[in-house]
């Protein structure tokens, strides 16, 4: 029997971006929202689904409720008021450890179903996910039939693309008893590059499923509707982030046709529904536990230290030294300024105390190197900007912000105002001349949007092409910088 026609539509790294906030009020408006808009659009197509890709915290208020471990989290609740069908949490929804996910979802009334099928062999997350979910269309009275099988991916790990075909036993044994011609729907939160290595493998473990077979990807912020991943046969989608894209996938004819669904197809508000004003007040009331709903930062508590990747202990050697980075910049033959998920260093000294190994603490990304030339006159205003996306926020990783610290926000804090003199620091000499520059470093991850690097080379009025690209033969980035730039 022929499957019927079915679509699906996701989000993926809104990062808080769940709903705005009222500039009148500073109550969230979910009925003006990125979530309830689609979900609205989701409800004019039959047999449709919904699903959430992950890292729905890290960027909003809602990180408050999360902090606070006496109070439901409002993202799920959210999603749940809109209609998601299930969810696979991201990364950065384990920002406060694995146990206060877990206990979270205990407490947050009727959240969608959590989807992580590798990671619930063993452990608290077998508590609250699931390895596998059935969807099912059919009316009352009626038998109801599998219209596809829903798997979930996600890793807390960094280095993603070498474990993901040891962390997919378990989705290549539960898709070898599906029926042949079920479809599979895949929720990823792996990034770009594991995916292109789990459709490969699902290739060669089913050659004839591939049709079959759709991931929805997410984490790497990439903007991608291919018909075909990596000449595997297994449509791919990943909507961008923060909901500038959406994906919508239609299952017909035996077969995955992916597209992106923008933005301007969505209705741009709805009535509010009786689930979203109950959500809203709900929040209202959550909100009152909170001392102060803007200051939602990490608390200097020492367990907090390390809950971004960027925490270690050579941070302050780094703050401490800014200035010298900053003079160093000016006066080098070849400087640069490398971003890293968006880290600031300039070429290091040969006094510094950052040997080898805290090098490689502080960046983290392995990743394909991009290189850009820039005015080294632009070189105090980036700072400027800097300072002000770190003491003004406008939401993780925002299309607005500039760099993004991933390190505990007091540090953020410090580098911001020291950041703030040098955009200050007026020039020894003249200004520098039209053609001295500088080099941008970063990894192909930030400058595809991941650090808002993008809006910043828009605004410059430059290009976003990478004028350089170096594939240094399997070097992780960060040895590359260590031996192209830092060693002195």
């Amino acid at each position: 029997m022929e499957a019927r026609p079915l679509n699906v539509f996701s989000f993926n790294d809104l990062h808080g971006a769940l709903c705005p906030t009222s500039p009148r009020t500073s109550l969230p408006c979910p009925e003006r929202g990125l979530i309830a808009r689609l979900a609205q659009a989701r409800s004019k197509e039959p047999n449709s689904c919904l699903f959430g890709l992950g890292d729905d915290h890290a960027g909003s208020v809602f990180d408050a409720a999360m902090s606070e471990a006496s109070l439901p989290d409002p993202a799920w609740t959210l999603m749940h008021a809109c209609g998601v069908d299930a969810f696979v949490p991201g990364n950065h929804d384990f920002d406060w450890g694995v146990e206060r996910f877990v206990a979270k979802l205990k407490t947050t009334d009727a959240t969608p179903l959590a989807i992580v099928s590798n990671q619930v062999e063993d452990g608290p997350l077998a508590e609250v996910c699931a390895k596998a979910a059935l969807l099912c269309f059919g009316s009352a009275g009626q038998a109801l039939r599998p219209a596809a099988a829903v798997f979930g991916l996600v890793t807390k790990e960094q280095n993603r693309a070498q474990r993901v075909m040891s962390e997919t036993v378990s989705l290549h044994d539960w898709i070898a008893v599906l029926p042949a011609n079920c479809p599979i729907i895949i929720l990823s939160h792996l990034g770009l590059a594991a995916d292109r290595e789990l459709a490969l493998g699902l290739q060669l473990k089913f050659p004839n499923r591939t049709s079959y077979c759709l991931i929805l990807g997410a984490h790497s912020h990439d903007n991608i509707a291919e018909p075909s991943l990596s000449g595997s046969g297994i449509s791919y989608a990943q909507a961008g982030q923060k909901g500038a894209f959406y994906g919508l996938s239609r299952w017909d004819k035996n077969e995955w046709q992916t597209a992106i669904y923008s933005e301007d197809k969505l209705p741009e508000q709805l009535s509010p529904t009786t689930e979203l004003q109950q959500w809203q007040t709900k929040w209202s009331d959550w909100l009152t536990q909170i001392n102060d709903q803007r200051r939602l930062r990490i608390p200097n508590t020492a367990d907090e230290a390390q809950r971004y990747r960027g925490a270690c202990p050579h941070m302050q050697c780094l703050v401490d030294r800014l200035k010298v980075f900053a003079k160093t910049v000016y006066l080098t033959d070849r400087p640069i300024l490398a971003g890293l998920c968006a880290r600031t260093l300039g070429k290091l000294p040969k006094t510094t105390e950052l040997d080898r190994r805290g090098l490689y603490d502080y960046l983290p990304y392995p990743d394909i190197v991009a290189v850009m030339k820039l005015p080294l006159a632009c070189l105090p205003e980036l700072l400027r900007l800097n300072a002000q996306r770190l003491r003004h926020p406008p939401g993780y990783r925002s299309d607005l912000g500039y760099l993004h610290f991933d390190a505990s926000l007091r540090h953020e804090t410090k580098i911001a105002n020291a950041a703030v003199e040098l955009s200050t620091w007026h020039w020894e000499a003249e200004l520098p001349a039209a053609e001295e520059a500088f080099y941008f470093a970063t990894t192909e991850y930030c400058a595809g949007g991941a650090g808002g690097f993008a809006a910043f080379f828009e605004a410059l009025g430059l290009t976003t092409q990478m004028s350089e690209r170096i594939h240094p033969k399997e070097i992780p980035f960060r040895e590359w910088l260590f031996e192209t730039y830092a060693r002195g």
